[in-house]
C-alpha cells in the first residue's frame, strides 16, 4: 500500500481525511475534458486601460494578484507619459495595507518622477555650493568693498550700482546653488549610490556633462589665461564633485532604510 499511486502520489494527512476532502489524481483530466477546456479558453488582451479598474481600491493590497495589478497600471500609466496620474494614483495605493514589498515597489515608481532630498542636505548643499562659487564672484564683491570704503555715507553705498550688481549677484547664486545641491542630492538617491567612490564617479559625470565643454572653449577657442581658467575649473569641481561627495557623508535619503 505505501507504494501504490507510484512516485508522485499525493499523502493524505489525519486532518484531510477527518474533513473529507477528495484530492484528484494529477492525470485525471481526460482527453474531452481537455480539448473542451481548450476550445473555452481566450487569452487576457489588454487594451492600454488597467488603471480603470483601480478606481476603487480595498483597504489591504496583497502582492498577488491585486498588487500585481496595481503596479501594471501605474506602469501603463508612466508608459503612455500620463506622469501626473501615475503619482496620483500611487499616492492612493500608499494610503491603503500594502502586503509584503508592495509599498517599497510603489515608492520607486513614485520617486522616479521627482525624488525627495532630504531638506538639511539641501541647506547645507547650498551653503557648501555658494560658498564655492564665491570664488568667480569675488570680483564682484571686491569692487562692493571698494565701493564701501569710499563711500560717505551708509545712504549713498546702498543707492550705488555696485551693491545692486552685488545683491542680484548673490541671490541669483544663493538660488542657484540651492537648486543645483536639490538636483545632485536627487540623481544620489535615484541611482543608488551610497559610496565616496560612487558619488565622486557621479559628481565627475555631471562635470563634464556641464562644464567641461566651456572651459576646452575657453583654452582652445578664446584663448583665456591658463590661470584664469584654472580657478573656474576649480570652482566647479567644488561644486559638482565635492558637493556629491559632501552630500553622500551628510545624507539625503528622507528614509534612511531606503
Amino acid at each position: 500500500m505505501e507504494n501504490e499511486g507510484g512516485l508522485f502520489a499525493i499523502v493524505v494527512d489525519s486532518s484531510d481525511e477527518e474533513s473529507g476532502a477528495v484530492l484528484l489524481a494529477r492525470d485525471d483530466q481526460s482527453d474531452a475534458d481537455f480539448l473542451k477546456q481548450k476550445t473555452s479558453w481566450k487569452p487576457k488582451v489588454e487594451t492600454g486601460e488597467i488603471w480603470k479598474t483601480q478606481e476603487h481600491l480595498p483597504s489591504l493590497i496583497r502582492f498577488k494578484p491585486e498588487g500585481q495589478t496595481l503596479l501594471h497600471a501605474i506602469e501603463e500609466l508612466s508608459y503612455n507619459r500620463r506622469y501626473t496620474e501615475a503619482v496620483k494614483l500611487a499616492d492612493r495605493a500608499l494610503t491603503c495595507t500594502l502586503d509584503g514589498d508592495l509599498r517599497k515597489h510603489i515608492l520607486m515608481y513614485k520617486d522616479r518622477y521627482l525624488p525627495p532630498v532630504k531638506p538639511s542636505a539641501i541647506a547645507l548643499g547650498t551653503i557648501f555650493s555658494h560658498t564655492a562659487s564665491l570664488a568667480i564672484l569675488a570680483p564682484v564683491f571686491g569692487d562692493t568693498y571698494n565701493r564701501a570704503q569710499a563711500a560717505n555715507t551708509k545712504e549713498e553705498f546702498f543707492k550705488s550700482k555696485e551693491s545692486a550688481n552685488a545683491a542680484a549677484a548673490w541671490g541669483s547664486s544663493l538660488v542657484g546653488s540651492a537648486i543645483q545641491s536639490y538636483g545632485v542630492g536627487a540623481l544620489i538617491n535615484a541611482t543608488g549610490t551610497l559610496s565616496y567612490k560612487g558619488s565622486a564617479y557621479l559628481g565627475s559625470l555631471i562635470f563634464m556633462a556641464t562644464a567641461a565643454p566651456s572651459f576646452i572653449s575657453q583654452v582652445f577657442t578664446e584663448k583665456r589665461p591658463m590661470d584664469t581658467v584654472a580657478v573656474g575649473a576649480l570652482s566647479r569641481i567644488f561644486e559638482t564633485v565635492g558637493l556629491s561627495m559632501f552630500l553622500t557623508w551628510w545624507g539625503t535619503r528622507t528614509n534612511p532604510f531606503d
